[in-house]
């Protein structure tokens, strides 16, 4: 009996001590798990990454690009220098009818930057003759390595600069980008062009709220109304422009309106095409929430899904919301061109432009009979200018032929023109010269027939700049 209390209590305590090494194995396991859990956690933890993330917290400088843009006969190279950090990612595009629909001039490029942060493109673009293009550089942080994604921020959030610019995602998060861009015109004389930092103005100080302000300047050339403007409106927000010839034009002289958007700091510039300045005249410039703004969710955010919460002078009612609405009437000359010919003007010099078909008949230099009626009207437009003026007659064409051919036609024409005027008028009071210009001028691409009748041209320029 002795003896079995005695092995019962041994094998209490076997059990006991099984039982405590259980308990201690469990422990040690629990440890271990919770120590291969922190080790995968340092492992996981990138250390590039958190030097980026640590750097871009420490540092306050700003990111920036500039680039040399350079045009040959075939190929447009951008040349370009920046602060970026080497392996960074930059793509370039370019854009036809830059102040409308910006259609893509072939497909984007992409490069890295070098351990100089300097980047190289090349494009073959299949014209450049006698066109606007943009030229535009981006740089996505979104689109970034890991490291340089930690570096500027997976949404841009760490970039300062004056080059950047916000965006949305389609997800409508909200982030920051590095852009540049320039829209150039090639010709003989100019075929280099500069992408770089602007100098920005300061963002007004009620940016973003609902009484909505616009300030505008207008100015013009032969082709374009230059529209600077400032306003309150978000960075993105899109407008666009219109030109009517009076209140009663139920359209407009372009039928695609031209657009801009808002920059950073609430400014923008708006390049609006003509054809023929009217007395009665208007721009009218409006955004809409139906207009593409570049940053939708804040839009809609501050101003309603249809604008409903915008209030402010140039505010009009528009549907089931409301619009932004702005009637700019710009200077004109104090005369109209006469029927089936077009005005422009440019500073103090002034253009009658007269097609060609409603002189001559193809490839003559007489005067058609039905010519004698505009030119009787320009006649009258020229004896009311004070005497001393200049007045310079230039003939054009299109560069269909030979251009020594060509030069000789425009000649004559001009000198048909002028020849009329000073024996049916009284303009003895004008200084008046006429040439031939030939296809060395033209103001309108010769690759499509519209183009090449736009160049088909005599024009009767008062004050002529050169």
């Amino acid at each position: 009996m002795k003896r079995k209390m005695i092995l019962s209590i041994g094998f209490l305590f076997v059990l006991a001590a099984c039982s405590g090494e259980e308990s201690v194995n469990t422990d040690d396991t629990e440890n271990e798990a919770a120590m291969d859990e922190a080790t995968e956690e340092e492992e996981a933890e990138d250390p590039a990454e958190t030097d980026a993330s640590e750097e871009a917290a420490s540092t306050n400088e700003e990111f920036e690009f500039e680039a040399v843009i350079e045009a040959s006969d075939d190929a447009i190279t951008l040349t370009g220098t920046s602060n970026l950090h080497e392996g960074t990612v930059i793509s370039a595009r370019m854009f036809s009818d830059p102040f409308r629909i910006r259609p893509p001039i072939g497909t984007g490029q992409r490069t890295e930057v070098d351990e100089n942060g300097a980047f190289t493109f090349q494009f073959t673009p299949p014209s450049i003759e006698h066109r606007f293009m943009d030229v535009e550089l981006t740089m996505d942080p979104s689109h970034q390595p890991d490291d340089l994604s930690a570096l500027y921020g997976e949404l841009g959030e760490h970039l300062t600069g004056a080059q950047v610019y916000q965006t949305e995602t389609f997800q409508r998060e909200e982030g920051q980008k590095l852009y540049g861009n320039k829209t150039i015109f090639i010709t003989d004389d100019q075929k280099q062009f500069h992408i770089t930092p602007p100098d920005r103005e300061e963002r007004p100080s009620d940016y973003g709220e609902n009484e909505i302000w616009v300030e505008t300047t207008v100015t013009n050339d032969h082709q374009y109304f230059y529209i600077e403007g400032r306003t309150n409106l978000i960075e993105g927000t899109s407008l666009k422009g219109d030109y009517y010839s009076s209140d009663s034009a139920s359209i407009p002289q372009n039928w695609v309106s031209f657009k801009t958007t808002v920059e950073p700091d609430g400014t923008f510039l708006m390049r609006l095409g003509y054809s023929d300045l009217k007395a009665e005249g208007f721009i009218q410039l409006e955004s809409d929430a139906m207009n593409l703004n570049l940053l939708p969710g804040q839009a809609e955010e501050l101003y309603g899904e249809n604008y409903e919460n915008i209030s402010g002078e140039f505010v009009v009612e528009d549907g089931d919301g409301k619009k932004l609405q702005k009637i700019i009437y710009p200077e004109t000359p104090d005369f109209e061109a006469p029927e089936e010919s077009n005005l422009t003007s440019s500073g103090d010099e002034t253009k009658v432009h007269v097609p060609d078909d409603v002189l001559f008949d193809f490839d003559e230099s007489s005067l058609k009979a039905q010519a004698e009626d505009i030119l009787t009207e320009i006649i009258t437009i020229l004896e009311s200018l004070e005497d001393g003026t200049r007045v310079h007659i230039k003939g054009h064409t299109d560069n269909q032929g030979d251009a020594e051919y060509n030069l000789n036609l425009s000649e004559e024409r001009a000198e048909s023109v002028k020849t009329y005027l000073d024996e049916n008028g009284d303009l003895s009071g004008l200084e008046i010269e006429q040439s031939g210009l030939g296809e060395t001028d033209p103001i309108a691409s010769n690759e499509d027939a519209e183009g090449r009748k736009q160049n088909r041209r005599v024009e009767i320029v008062i004050n002529p700049e050169k």
